[in-house]
């Protein structure tokens, strides 16, 4: 009898994180999938890659529901047809095409029959989660990747869509029992908190809104116009050197900018974005009872400090970074040797990205974290 495979899922907007693994095999896989997403009409096939070649499955992903339908491109196929990020479009919209191709890709690299699928959604998208789940289970049971005709069934018992933010929430069961908390996620389009009363999700007391790190790239665009929004990103979010340097690096050298301005500007907007997201999260934590916050995001690195400062100092809370989402991440990723550039260039990506879904991963496929069992507590410098 073959093993179950679980297969997670977190659909961010600056890459979809996929974890998966058994729970008999120790080594956990990840992948950090480009997001963007291309329809093309038929036609189109004869252009579009027949095979890998000699890079990952998923980088050559494209699907069609049918024989004669469009071709949906996902990730870095979609972006070498030169996609763009839609932030306006409800992310449910291109979910199932995306969950198809990169399904389809790891049964290539590595074939499965038995598994269990988490998908995490945003909270404003949730309400839909009962027609994902039977329009996601329909479509498995055949469609044509990369023009060949292919199989995955899934019961839809054994698909499971939670809100984001949730995933970390899942493998905190047992501290859940025990207090009031808050998941907060602080991504690149949207923050979201998510309340749990005593291990029950309390949706009444959850909220959303476009607070994530877009805010702080459009504050920054309205005094630099010319510059593009994947280049703000990349200077934000590159955690090698500080925000200066990353905009003077050399392979940058044909935007016109102001290195110093531009530094000043950031500052400005980061504290501009604070006082919106901290008003924000004052209205939404009143009258919830919430005790403890779970901070989550890569987006709330930037924040680190004032989030601290505010939940510890001025709302007398506990707070932490979710619980085991690096120490025990790393090792059921294989990364014995930190130093190692396998292990480096995981780190480069930030691992809260991937605390979410590891949460879910976890809790979805019985992974014994037995060896650490407290809360990670958030560091001075965090």
């Amino acid at each position: 009898m073959s093993e179950s495979t679980t297969i997670c899922l977190d659909f961010g907007n600056t890459g979809i994180k996929q974890l998966d693994g058994s729970a008999d095999k120790r080594l956990v896989n990840y992948k950090l999938v480009d997001s963007e997403y291309l329809v093309l009409p038929n036609d189109s096939s004869v252009h579009l890659p027949k095979d890998p070649g000699m890079g990952r499955s998923v980088d050559s992903a494209w699907v069609k529901f049918k024989k004669k339908d469009d071709c949906h491109l996902i990730g870095f196929t979609a972006k070498d047809y030169q996609a763009r990020l839609n932030l306006s479009t409800k992310k449910v919209n291109s979910i199932i095409p995306k969950t198809l191709g990169i399904l389809a890709s790891r049964y290539e690299e590595e074939p499965f029959e038995d598994y269990t699928l988490g998908l995490l959604v945003p909270l404003n998208e949730i309400s839909g989660a009962g027609e994902l789940v039977s329009n996601l289970s329909k479509a498995l049971k055949s469609f044509y990747f990369r023009d060949r005709k292919i199989s995955l069934p899934i019961s839809k018992d054994n698909i499971w869509v939670v809100p984001e933010g949730t995933g970390a929430a899942m493998r905190d069961r047992e501290f859940l029992k025990k207090d009031v908390r808050a998941y907060l996620m602080i991504g690149y389009n949207h923050a979201t908190i998510n309340v749990f009363k005593h291990g029950r999700f309390v949706e009444s007391s959850s909220s959303i809104e476009r607070l994530g790190a877009i805010r702080l790239i459009e504050f920054m665009q309205r005094q630099f116009p010319g510059l593009e929004r994947d280049v703000l990103n990349r200077a934000i979010f590159t955690t090698v050197n500080s925000f200066k340097q990353n905009f003077a690096a050399p392979s940058w050298t044909k935007i016109d900018r102001d290195v110093t301005r531009l530094e000043r500007v950031y500052q400005a907007a980061l504290g501009e974005y604070w006082l919106l997201l901290k008003n924000w999260l004052s209205d939404s934590l009143i009258g919830t009872g919430v005790n403890t916050v779970i901070r989550l995001g890569g987006t709330s690195d930037l924040l680190g400090d004032r989030l601290r400062h505010y939940f510890e100092r001025d709302l007398a809370l506990k707070y932490y970074l979710p619980n085991d989402y690096q120490g025990i991440m790393l090792s059921a990723l294989g990364f014995k040797d930190l130093n190692s550039s396998s292990a480096q260039n995981f780190l480069k990506l930030n691992p809260i990205r991937f605390a979410d879904v590891w949460g879910l991963f976890v809790a979805l496929s019985g992974y014994s974290v037995d060896n650490f069992t407290t809360q990670t507590k958030v560091a001075a410098r965090s």
